[in-house]
């Protein structure tokens, strides 16, 4: 019941979160997709029997803010998901979303929780400290997490839909 509960206090304050949203604020919904394995046009027999094909990482996303909605998904040819790769791709999407909303100075991150990628003193010492100097428009930076298990919602839909 208690997990139920939060997943439920979550989704509502989320939904408060964007329905809130001013012109000074954006929330990225982010989450990184598996690996995928590339295919070729047409593949050579070596390929069936065990040679091995580049793969790419699609980390997805859902940016929102007052009176717009965006999905995205940069590729990289890297295939980690540790904290530094995560800030290795929040960088060009805040990017964006600055020259978007040049007025923008609180930025809201929404991700479920793997202490590899988001969940760690790593992350958060890049978040703090090379992403707001980085930013120093960004006046306030904060990151949600989902239950476990849930709250993945419009990145897996990206990832789906790609």
């Amino acid at each position: 019941m208690s997990h139920l509960n939060r997943i439920n206090h979550q989704y509502k304050a989320m939904k408060s979160l964007k329905e809130t949203l001013t012109e000074n604020d954006s929330l990225l919904h982010v989450d990184f997709s598996e690996n995928y394995l590339c295919k070729y046009p047409k593949d050579t027999q070596g390929v069936h029997f065990g040679a091995s094909r580049p793969s790419v990482t699609l980390p997805t996303g859902v940016g929102y803010s007052k009176n717009f909605k965006e999905a995205f998904c940069p590729i990289s040819e890297s295939e980690r998901h540790d904290a530094a790769s995560v800030a290795a791709h929040l960088i060009p999407i805040i990017e964006r979303y600055l020259e978007l909303f040049p007025l923008m100075t609180n930025l809201h991150l929404l991700s479920h929780g793997p202490t590899i990628q988001y969940r760690n003193k790593t992350y958060f010492y890049l978040l703090t400290q090379l992403i707001s100097e980085r930013f120093p428009q960004l006046l306030s930076i904060t990151h949600n997490f989902s239950e476990a298990g849930h709250g993945k919602g419009g990145p897996d839909g990206v990832g789906g839909a790609l």
